[in-house]
């Protein structure tokens, strides 16, 4: 994760100058994976996270790196939607969003936005859940959590569209690929927590969903 977070930090100083995007990125470590998993445990099934849990994985340190071939092993075996896109679309797709969600910040900025009005916040909030997704989905190994952070992910996008077509209605419309790709990628991480419910760490989450499926399951 911390990884992830300078590789998108130096990304971001090129292209916006040093942001508070930029800022933003730096503080996706190892505390943010254990203090969502408190909440989420806490408030929402009455248990807290051990603090020193044995699953999932540990966080990666400079010992023990996480291998793509583990994240991939563990991906390939969970059940998932026949709608899920081939692996090697999704980057292509990532490429293309970032530019017009990077775009649309910039045009915001530049037709009068605030760095400090309601839209920016959404805006940056929502780049920060977007990269805290990956780690808890295939480093951590928790779906569950993951669709948690999407679901709200998919909130402050609409929320930044809404406030940002307040200042320029091209801003806005350049977000609207980003919304309907998170919507459909909400879509397929709900069906992998609720068709993988027999793993420990979506059981509870996942029987939450398999009530809103009426009749034969399609898993």
């Amino acid at each position: 994760m911390e990884r992830l977070g300078r590789l998108f930090g130096r990304f971001a100083e090129k292209t916006l100058g040093g942001s508070v995007i930029t800022r933003a990125s730096y503080v996706l470590h190892r505390p943010l994976y254990y203090s969502i998993c408190n909440i989420y445990d806490k408030h929402i099934y009455g248990k807290m996270t051990p603090t020193t849990p044995t699953t999932p994985p540990s966080p990666p340190t400079e010992s023990t790196p996480p291998t793509k071939k583990s994240e991939t092993e563990w991906y390939k075996g969970l059940k998932k939607s026949p709608l899920t896109p081939p692996s090697s679309v999704i980057p292509i797709v990532w490429a293309i969003l970032y530019v017009l969600i990077i775009a649309s910040g910039v045009i915001y900025i530049k037709n009068g936005g605030y760095i400090n009005s309601a839209g920016f916040l959404y805006y940056c909030g929502a780049w920060i859940l977007n990269l805290s997704w990956s780690p808890l989905f295939f480093t951590y190994h928790r779906p569950d959590l993951s669709f948690v952070v999407i679901v709200f992910l998919m909130l402050l996008i609409a929320y930044t569209i809404y406030e940002f077509n307040k200042v320029s209605s091209l801003a806005s419309y350049l977000l609207t690929p980003y919304l309907v790709w998170v919507v459909f990628a909400t879509s397929l991480n709900a069906y992998i927590v609720r068709c993988n419910k027999d793993k420990d760490s979506n059981r509870h989450l996942g029987e939450i969903l398999s009530l809103f499926k009426q009749g034969k399951s399609t898993c």
